[in-house]
């Protein structure tokens, strides 16, 4: 993807950066290895209980140390220190930045912020992109989460690419795909239609081909695409990516399994990254992580309920009998988690009093028992909540994920428990 004469900047702060400069290393050879980047800031509080921490580190590769592009005439010139020891142009025109890069962070208030925690200044990407790209060449962000990139590529005449479906051709793409799925998903329910089925059911089938076909050759390119095949096949998305395509297959030995390709309605999941509504995206993780908090409390629940059906399933049977249909205690049981859930679907009913009296007791506890997981999920959501609002830095925007540091973490200034990210 890199041009040979490309380069690679990669932002990072003090805690990863020798990671990351051994692993790119590994990947480009250390003969690729241009610069270490120091972006210096001055801004924030200072903590005092270290060196405050006031630079984070750009490293610097190149695609082929040979041919690589690097133009120091379009860089911005920075002011000498002392301009009298210098001439009157050269004081003029400025010196050459050198790999300490003096810059300050995106002001809270100024007009470019737009709220993104690790978004860089114009000023340090239009360096980046005047010194290592010529007019017509294209840049890419891999992870766009502020767009700063784009903002200044289109402004110095460089194409520009930016992932997270940013690029339109990418998002038409996933819009047409969507709508494939969908198209593909009402093709099987349709076919489920006996006048329907017998009418158009060699159209359909047809049609599901087609559908199958271009599904498996997504499928394939995304396998040869991923620079972790093995991870995206045994992820979320991968496996339903897979069991949107087996059903057809199978149906060849198996008649009939091709209605399982209603699997294929959960690939609509990624509309929410099409059409960017991370809200959505954010709120369900907050779900998850609710449901993932609360699963002792659930079980537990659950096993109580568990005993009480069975306790009243027992008695049930004890005070009915087989004459009023309760012949066997497992019968009893499953009368009872019927009545507890309010389903009641009355194929058994209890004919003496003592067993009526005993379901109305068990019906009532029912509607409280529904009230108990809801109360249990909905407080650890407000936990969530809490949690990503709790403590941010008001220079970055970072937060304190864990709730514990009284000051940033990055640059020393104390952390407001009570205001917004």
């Amino acid at each position: 993807m890199l041009a040979e004469s490309g380069t690679l900047y990669l932002h990072l702060d003090y805690r990863e950066a020798h990671g990351a400069k051994l692993l790119c290393d590994e990947v480009f050879g250390r003969e690729c290895f241009l610069n270490e980047i120091v972006w210096a800031y001055d801004y924030g509080a200072r903590t005092k209980r270290r060196w405050p921490a006031k630079h984070d580190t750009i490293l610097v590769y190149v695609k082929d140390p040979e041919r690589y592009w690097f133009d120091s005439a379009e860089v911005d010139r920075e002011p000498y220190m002392a301009p009298g020891l210098v001439g009157a142009e050269k004081a003029a025109r400025g010196k050459l930045p050198t790999d300490v890069w003096w810059h300050t962070i995106v002001s809270p208030t100024g007009r470019e912020k737009t709220g993104y925690p690790t978004q860089k200044p114009e000023g340090i990407v239009r360096r980046m992109v005047l010194a290592s790209s010529r007019r017509g060449d294209w840049c890419l962000d891999f992870f766009a989460g502020s767009g700063t990139l784009g903002a200044v590529a289109s402004s110095i005449l460089v194409g520009y690419g930016l992932s997270r479906f940013n690029v339109p051709f990418s998002k038409t793409i996933m819009v047409v795909l969507i709508a494939t799925i969908i198209l593909s998903v009402v093709a099987v329910m349709l076919e489920s239609v006996q006048s329907i089925g017998a009418a158009y059911g060699r159209a359909l089938r047809t049609a599901e081909w087609v559908f199958t076909i271009a599904f498996t050759v997504e499928y394939v390119l995304r396998l040869g695409t991923v620079g972790r095949p093995r991870a995206y096949a045994t992820s979320f998305f991968g496996i339903v990516d897979l069991l949107a395509i087996l059903p057809v297959y199978i149906s060849l030995v198996i008649p009939g399994a091709q209605s399982l390709l209603v699997v294929r309605s959960l690939r609509l999941l990624r509309v929410f990254r099409v059409f960017k509504m991370a809200q959505w995206l954010q709120e369900a993780n907050y779900l998850l992580r609710a449901v993932q908090n609360s699963t002792q409390k659930i079980l537990v629940f659950l096993l109580t309920v568990l005993l009480i059906n069975v306790i009243v399933g027992s008695t049930m049977y004890a005070v009915e009998g087989p004459a009023n249909g309760f012949d066997s205690m497992f019968t009893g049981v499953y009368w009872s988690i019927v009545t507890m859930s309010t389903v009641g679907f009355g194929d058994i009913a209890p004919n003496t009093g003592l067993g009526q009296v005993l379901a109305a007791c068990l019906m009532i506890l029912g509607y409280s028992v529904i009230a108990v997981p809801t109360g249990i999920v909905s407080a650890e959501v407000t936990t969530a909540r809490n949690a990503e609002r709790r403590r941010p830095c008001p220079s970055w925007g970072h937060t304190d994920r864990r709730g514990r540091a009284r000051s940033c973490e990055r640059c020393g200034k104390v952390l407001d428990a009570g205001a917004r990210t």
